[in-house]
């Protein structure tokens, strides 16, 4: 019995520095202008197989015993439910019909090039890299990695430039949701695709999440929208059972813990924010979690190195240029249409959430979990520095237009005789004759 409590005391203790050293790794890229999520990812990585492991392999193996990690997989899935059902909290449906058609043109075009380039990659590494998954499961989790955007680090990146609120802004959180919400809707098909052992299990267990969620949506939602104020065990309640009945069904506990955040959505301003309490003591752990399974010792030929470079590149030129073009053709000035193409490029934290997903799922290895582990790092940090620099061409081109809108005299409609001298106004300034005539040129 002492030895079991000493042994939990042991995990405890080493959860609780892994929280602590990964907050402190977030704030140090903070510092520098970067989200979070990259310095606890690190801090992850750091200590992880790849590096701790390899130079002092016997502390490592004591520090990450099999209680340890069984612990940190039971934190990091709990931490998971609440990050999607605060995900999905932030789905306003309101906002969603302010941006209307313009997001949904912007986001299915920057969601549908990643999508195809992921799915074109997928279809090439399946053999080598991710055998043992069925081909078709596998391709349609690449893509939906290639093709998500990170809503929350989108938000704060927005605060950070002075953004949030401004027609950019909320275009760009209009398209992050509408992304989001594809991209959990076609992981739960892709998890339907894995557990299911035919066909018409299959269809049963999409249909059977499809009225899990007509039943959240239009029974439950409106039961919650009557109370003033639901308390906490409520709202968890709801997240941790949904969570739970897709797991049983089949579509990962991932789509249900969404599920439960769009039916207590923020806008109806009837949930406390639960996510706010609680992030800073839960999100690190599976920020962690994803650090210590990135296996950069897997990626030991150039080969492997060339394909996270062809991912990574594939991913930012689909999203980036995708949103971009759709962006311009409906209406948005060049500029702008970068910086929100920009902007849906920022995968982060929902990124590695779904790789997480797609990991216990079994659909990828460690190896091509690492390769995106890298992909969404990448993409993630040059957002904030593309953005600057899409953000000052576009108050460039404002300046220029205000000097030219200054400095151009403006347009008459006089016919004028030749030789007549008037000013910019139309008006004759010649000097007059003593006699009355009119001054000859």
């Amino acid at each position: 019995m002492f030895e079991s409590i000493a042994t939990a005391a042991a995990a405890a203790a080493t959860i609780a520095v892994l929280v602590a050293v990964a907050r402190v790794g977030g704030r140090c890229t903070e510092k520098f202008g970067q989200p979070g999520v990259i310095g606890e990812i690190g801090v992850g990585i750091l200590l992880g197989p790849s590096i701790v492991g390899k130079i002092w392999p016997g502390a490592w193996e004591r520090a990450f015993d099999g209680v340890t990690v069984g612990w940190i997989e039971r934190l990091s899935s709990a931490a998971l439910i609440l990050f999607l059902f605060e995900a999905g909290r932030a789905i306003d449906p309101q906002l969603l019909r302010a941006v209307g058609r313009k997001a949904l043109i912007i986001s299915n075009a920057a969601f549908l090039l990643p999508a195809g380039l992921g799915a074109a990659i997928a279809a090439w590494m399946h053999e080598e890299y991710s055998p043992s998954a069925d081909r078709l499961p596998f391709i349609l989790f690449v893509a939906a990695a290639m093709s998500v955007t990170a809503l929350p680090v989108l938000i704060r990146i927005l605060e950070a430039a002075g953004q949030q609120g401004t027609s950019l802004g909320v275009l760009a959180v209009g398209c992050a949701l509408v992304d989001d919400v594809t991209a959990w809707s076609l992981f739960a098909c892709v998890s339907a695709l894995v557990t299911a052992s035919g066909g018409w299990d299959v269809a049963g267990t999409i249909g059977a999440s499809a009225a899990l969620a007509v039943t959240l949506l239009f029974v439950v939602r409106p039961a919650v929208a009557r109370m003033s104020r639901p308390p906490d065990w409520v709202l968890l309640a709801l997240a941790f059972g949904s969570a739970a009945i897709t797991d049983a069904l089949g579509t990962h506990l991932a789509f249900g813990a969404f599920l439960a955040g769009l039916t207590v959505p923020r806008s109806m301003g009837v949930a406390p924010s639960i996510w706010a309490r609680l992030a800073p003591l839960v999100l690190p752990i599976v920020f962690v979690r994803a650090g210590l399974a990135t296996r950069f010792d897997l990626l030991g030929t150039a080969h492997e190195w060339v394909l996270v470079i062809l991912i990574t590149a594939a991913a930012c030129l689909g999203k980036v240029g995708a949103g971009t073009i759709a962006a311009h053709w409906t209406g948005e000035p060049w500029s702008r249409a970068a910086s929100l193409g920009v902007l849906l490029n920022a995968r982060g934290v929902t990124e590695l959430v779904l790789l997480t997903a797609g990991l216990h799922l079994g659909v990828i290895t460690d190896v091509v979990y690492s390769m995106f582990v890298v992909m969404a790092l990448v993409t993630t940090a040059v957002t904030m520095p593309l953005l600057r620099r899409t953000l000052r061409v576009e108050l460039g081109a404002a300046s220029r237009s205000v000097v030219r809108s200054h400095s151009t005299p403006p347009r008459t409609s006089l016919r004028l005789r030749p030789g007549t001298i008037c000013d910019s106004n139309g008006v004759d300034r010649r000097p007059a004759r003593r006699d009355g005539k009119e001054p000859q040129i």
